[in-house]
């Protein structure tokens, strides 16, 4: 499935900026962001996002799987350097990737 909008997730502004470029280059130019999960609840309650990636929240990213659950979207993967996130991803059945060595194979999974 074609992506052609994207909505990333983090609380840390320069993630987000760094991030958001790296994810217009290699995967498509429609990226919005949202610094927590009451906003990212938000957009996607407003528009349709072919993939949403968000960081770990503090546990909020969970929160927000579950919240979107019932609304229109495509993939939800979590990209967090929080290793205690990983576990509970997998338990879920959520694709995890960690910010320390797994950007390369979230961008090569995902880019057009």
């Amino acid at each position: 499935m074609p992506i052609n909008n994207l909505l990333y997730v983090d609380d840390d502004s320069l993630w987000c900026k760094t991030l958001k470029r790296s994810f217009q280059r290699a995967i498509c130019p429609n990226v919005d962001t949202a610094e927590n999960y009451r906003e990212a609840l938000g957009l996607i309650q407003q528009g349709s996002y072919d993939l949403i990636i968000s960081d770990g929240l503090d546990g909020d990213c969970f929160r927000l799987f579950k919240a979107i659950k019932d609304l229109p979207h495509g993939d939800f993967v979590i990209l967090s350097a929080d290793g205690e996130c990983e576990g509970q991803a997998k338990t879920l059945e959520i694709p995890f990737y960690s910010k320390m060595d797994g950007i390369d194979r979230l961008l090569e999974k995902y880019k057009t």
